[in-house]
């Protein structure tokens, strides 16, 4: 009995397995899915239809067409229904399966359309508009988290005369200058696949990639693509480049644009207000172009935009973005699609050093959820906002032509094929697996009032994370070698970063704590224009070093031994001329130990104050022996510098900046006195003094504070005076003032006040402008002093 009921059990759970196993086979056979490709075009006239609405009904899938028509939706199981939607066109479903071939859908003009109907009502185009920023501002007051699968998609198209190879699949910017770009750097493609995990209460938003791919030309560590991220056109504002932008639904938006409404069209079940938007004003970075809102509920659900012809992006010529929103949920909307086009141009010096490129972005969003619970993984402090899945790189060909959700045109196709066989060849010629790098031939060359003509060569090799490098040369005035030689050792203790570094010396050094002007510019005003802004001495010896770089701050700890020794001037002769130098001073000579600490603590970047501030403190300590006499010095500093905007103007604010610095001294030899800043030549430096004397040494003690407000170019715009690409002439305004309590024997200030332009256009590039001003000595000190300065500025 016992055995017959053992052998019915047995037999039991053989029949369970297998029918589990027939049911499992059957699952994933009907699990196999597939993708419906299609093109969408106007019944009446074939013309293609881009931006349609294809959603599988019944699910929160969905893609739209291209500029092309076209579309692709992947992931498909089983029979779906499609439904097929664009403003202005009647609604069609079609019924698809695994053996749908192409669909070819010809949308019917509406007959709201056709009627092209001039009747709006009594709503005015105003109302509409206050009535769609409140229903935005609930809109996003509801949704709290957000979830969604991004395929992003971006082609960049380049031309120019300064791009090269480095050998190792990345962009060289000037290795073949003035020469046409190489093929395999002329067309770039990434293609990503990011599952979006968003916290709008808590401002968290955490992205995995999933999949990607991009051409050879590209690596995949540098394709981390989430396009649906630069902006999104529901914010009151956003930033392209240089140009904050007011949006056309910001809750400011009808102090700054015009509204008409063109027209009440029909989308699916729903009639859509199409609004004419204009700017008011030239003065700021605007839009101008067609934005789409539902009647009755009055949510946007498109807008079709430009910059104003008067806005000015830096380095861009044209630029067109289309965004879409959809329903999510009922009366809940959000961003489901965004497309970009635009042209830039970079003329690092015209027609000699450019570089033009169009780009063309895609982000369309799908599985889109809202007010869903997240994974409690995201909230984790230490977790990466950004992560690449193991298996994100298999570059299988076949996942990417059956799930992409932008069709790949014969071009695309053609440039995956060329630029990766390109490239392929390239690196079988190129390619450097090696750890070991090393340069024996870079040049050395120095020249100042005391050793003259120094010329030699810098070498340098690497091997893995360490590097050993230095110089050596010969000093015509000395008559004498100098030289130095450094290693670096990274080491990585309980995941923290730390650098160990040597060096052993026989150099020209600068007298006075402060070389805040690099020697390579004092070798060419020097050399050029009989201009040496340092004195000397000479050191031998040795030091050591620990830096430790945290996100918290940055320090440096460091052990010197050095010997001095004063050296005289050994030339007054420049490259064009020979007039007296001023001579060099006396120091200290003698046999001495250093011990140093040098901390930095980037403020504004632990504590996120707000858009634009940035504050920095740093700190040092120098604490020193005379070992021939056995006496004792030190020296100590604190120094803030801080930049926060004060007045929005569309592009850059006004905004103030301060630096402020005070430095301590106590028995100090003269080759580590407090050097006072500054200006070398006709080059300024913010935290210096213009009309200062060069050889300004402190040994007790210097406060010193430097005012600095850019009332940026919108005085110039305002005025309406002639503008160039779109901007004008920034206005700065400056105030230094210090007190030194040894150098200039007198317990005044020395203070100076000047103003000058920024942005002064060089009409032979857009990524360099001039800087130029004037400061008068305006204390009891200073009066009577003047200078002036140029400067090289930027236009971001």
């Amino acid at each position: 009995m016992i055995q017959n009921i053992i052998f019915i059990m047995k037999s039991l759970i053989a029949f369970l397995i297998l029918f589990l196993c027939f049911q499992f086979a059957f699952s994933q056979a009907e699990q196999i899915s597939y993708s419906v490709y299609g093109e969408v075009s106007d019944k009446a006239n074939g013309e293609a239809i881009p931006g349609a609405t294809i959603k599988v009904v019944g699910s929160n899938k969905g893609t739209y067409s291209s500029t092309r028509g076209k579309f692709k939706i992947p992931f498909l199981f089983g029979k779906v229904k499609l439904k097929i939607m664009s403003i202005g066109y009647e609604t069609q479903f079609v019924d698809v399966d695994e053996t749908t071939d192409t669909l070819f859908i010809k949308l019917v003009a509406s007959s709201v359309r056709l009627k092209e109907a001039t009747v709006i009502g009594n709503i005015e185009p105003k109302d509409v508009i206050k009535r769609a920023i409140a229903r935005k501002q609930e809109n996003q007051k509801k949704i709290i988290t957000f979830k969604g699968l991004l395929y992003s998609k971006l082609v960049m198209e380049l031309d120019g005369n300064v791009f090269g190879s480095t050998g190792n699949n990345s962009i060289s910017v000037g290795s073949t200058l003035g020469t046409k770009a190489p093929e395999q750097y002329k067309m770039f493609l990434l293609e990503t696949f990011t599952r979006m995990s968003v916290d709008y209460e808590k401002n968290i938003k955490y992205r995995e990639i999933i999949q990607r791919r991009q051409t050879a030309n590209i690596k995949p560590n540098d394709n981390v693509m989430a396009l649906g991220n630069f902006f999104n056109l529901y914010d009151d504002e956003i930033n392209f480049a240089n140009a904050n932008f007011v949006t056309p639904l910001s809750k400011d938006a009808l102090d700054y644009y015009d509204y008409k409404i063109l027209r009440k069209n029909i989308l699916d079940d729903r009639f859509i207000y199409e609004i004419r938007v204009t700017p008011k004003t030239d003065t700021f970075p605007l839009f101008d172009g067609i934005i789409k809102i539902v009647e009755g509920t009055y949510n946007l659900i498109e807008l079709d935009l430009k910059p104003s012809k008067s806005t000015a992006i830096a380095f861009l010529d044209s630029l067109h973005i289309i965004q879409k929103f959809e329903e999510i949920k009922e009366n809940l909307w959000h961003p489901s699609m965004l497309e970009m086009a635009g042209k830039a141009r970079v003329d690092i010096i015209k027609g000699i050093v450019d570089v033009k490129l169009d780009v063309k972005a895609s982000s369309i969003y799908s599985e889109m959820e809202v007010n869903v619970p997240l994974p409690d993984s995201i909230y984790l402090e230490n977790v990466k906002k950004l992560s690449v899945a193991p298996l994100a790189d298999s570059s299988k060909t076949e996942y990417w032509e059956k799930n992409s959700l932008r069709d790949i045109s014969e071009k695309e196709k053609l440039m995956y094929v060329k630029v990766d066989s390109l490239v392929a060849i390239a690196d079988t010629i190129k390619k450097d697996s090696s750890k070991f790098h090393y340069s024996i031939l870079d040049p050395y060359l120095d020249f100042n009032r005391v050793s003259s003509v120094s010329i030699g060569l810098s070498p340098s090799l690497r091997f893995d994370k360490y590097s050993l490098s230095g110089f050596g040369a010969f000093s015509f005035g000395l008559q004498k070698p100098i030289g130095e030689i450094g290693i670096s050792i990274p080491l990585n203790i309980s995941e923290q970063k730390i650098y160990l570094r040597g060096h052993l010396f026989s150099k020209i050094e600068s007298i006075g704590y402060y070389g805040n002007y690099p020697m390579l510019l004092n070798t060419v005003f020097a050399a050029l224009f009989h201009n040496d802004y340092y004195d000397y001495f000479k050191e031998d010896g040795w030091d050591v070093m620990v830096s430790v770089p945290t996100k918290f701050f940055y320090i440096d700890l460091s052990f010197q031994n050095t010997r001095n020794f004063s050296l005289e001037k050994n030339t007054d002769k420049s490259l064009f001329e020979k007039k007296f130098w001023r001579e060099n001073p006396e120091i200290k000579d003698g046999n001495y130990m250093f011990t140093s600490a040098y901390l930095t603590v980037p403020i504004s970047q632990i504590f996120k104050i707000y858009k634009g501030f940035s504050m920095e403190l740093s700190a040092n300590a120098m604490f020193g022996t005379n070992k021939d006499n056995k006496e004792s010095f030190s020296r100590n500093y604190i120094r803030l510098n801080m930049g926060t905007p004060t007045f929005q103007t569309g592009y850059n604010p006004l905004k103030l900046e301060l630096f402020v610095d005070y430095s301590t001294g106590y028995n100090l030899p003269p080759q580590q006195q407090i050097k006072a800043r500054g200006q070398m030549l006709f080059i300024s430096k913010f935290g210096n003094f213009c009309t200062m004397p060069y050889s300004v040494y402190e040994e007790k003690s210097a406060f010193t504070a430097h005012i600095k407000y850019n009332f940026t170019d919108i005085w110039w715009r305002w005025l309406g005076l002639p503008l160039y690409e779109g901007r004008g002439l920034d206005l700065i305004g400056r105030f230094s003032a210090g007190k030194f309590e040894t150098a200039f024997n007198s317990k005044e200030w020395y203070s100076e006040a000047g103003f000058g332009f920024e942005r002064i256009p060089t009409f032979v590039s857009n990524v360099f402008f001039f800087g130029a001003g004037a400061v008068w000595g305006t204390g009891p000190i200073a009066s009577g002093r003047f200078n002036w300065y140029l400067d090289i500025t930027f236009p971001f």
